[in-house]
């Protein structure tokens, strides 16, 4: 066993380099190892920008991905979204008037049947006349609120529509500053005049449609008087307003804002129209409309 031991230690000493070689080779493996160092550090760092810039990319598309679709979810063009707006605020309002008309109607048919009944006890002398007058009023005045809940349910396109385009065009008119006093401005989408004095309904609109109806021989297409139920419902100030249902470029559209024009009166005409929907263009005579919430 010593023997063996004596043996290995014997070889160990005859291969291992002698005094200076074995220093050089020790040197030498510590060069190389000190300049592997950096090399592998550098690759080591490249790896980790190299994984860096594939996460950023990714984000990147990732990004990218959501906002293509969440633009192909939104409406094409401010047109299609004033369409969905359009049909949306409609049925609202006509769904609204349609759950009233039942209740009206009931009360139409009481008061034809209560009428019926105190004519008869007239007949009989039993009642004054003033008291069958009474419910007679009572039975018009029924039938003229199931009238005009009527006629705003078929008049509900038209207010909708002209109101949302106002809507529309006075925020993007908002954004420039009003034409100066006796000034007009025109673009694509609207004709804008601030007129020189001032506009009431109860001093100007008589004189607006007593000059269109001696113009054409035919009353004032009036779409809007003041404050309706739309403005309420969608919170639009239209108190002092009103709006004609015609298209500014029309023959009768240009006559009329050349004759607002010429009075000094004030007045908004809007060529957009709602694709799908009964109008859009037509001439707001007054001062521009603002929400009142």
């Amino acid at each position: 066993m010593l023997r063996h031991r004596l043996t290995k230690q014997f070889r160990l000493r005859r291969t291992a380099p002698r005094g200076g070689s074995l220093c050089r080779v020790v040197a030498s493996v510590i060069i190389v190892a000190l300049a592997l160092t950096p090399a592998a550090a550098r690759a080591q760092a490249g790896k980790r920008q190299t994984s860096r810039a594939a996460q950023a990319a990714t984000k990147t598309k990732k990004a990218a991905d959501k906002k293509e679709a969440e633009k192909k979810a939104q409406p094409k063009d401010e047109l299609a979204a004033l369409r969905d707006e359009f049909v949306r605020v409609t049925g609202e309002y006509k769904k609204g008037l349609g759950d009233l008309l039942p209740y009206q109607e009931r009360d139409v048919r009481r008061a034809e049947e209560k009428l019926g009944k105190l004519q008869e006890l007239k007949k009989e002398g039993l009642i004054a006349q003033r008291d069958v007058e009474a419910a007679e009023k009572i039975l018009a005045d029924a039938r003229a609120k199931v009238l005009e809940t009527e006629q705003q349910m078929k008049a509900a396109d038209v207010q909708v529509a002209n109101a949302l385009v106002e809507e529309k065009v006075v925020e993007q008119a908002a954004k420039t500053p009003p034409p100066a006093r006796g000034k007009m401005i025109r673009t694509t989408a609207y004709i804008r005049y601030g007129g020189v004095g001032s506009f009431s309904l109860s001093s100007g609109a008589g004189r607006v449609m007593s000059f269109y109806t001696q113009a054409f021989k035919k009353q004032l297409p009036i779409s809007a008087f003041g404050q309706t139920a739309v403005h309420n419902q969608l919170g639009f100030d239209h108190r002092n307003a009103m709006d004609v249902a015609l298209n500014p470029d029309s023959a009768e559209g240009r006559a009329l804002v050349n004759y607002l024009r010429a009075n000094g009166i004030p007045f908004f005409a809007f060529f957009m129209a709602i694709p799908g929907s009964a109008t859009g263009p037509h001439i707001h005579v007054g001062m521009p409309s603002h929400k009142i919430r």
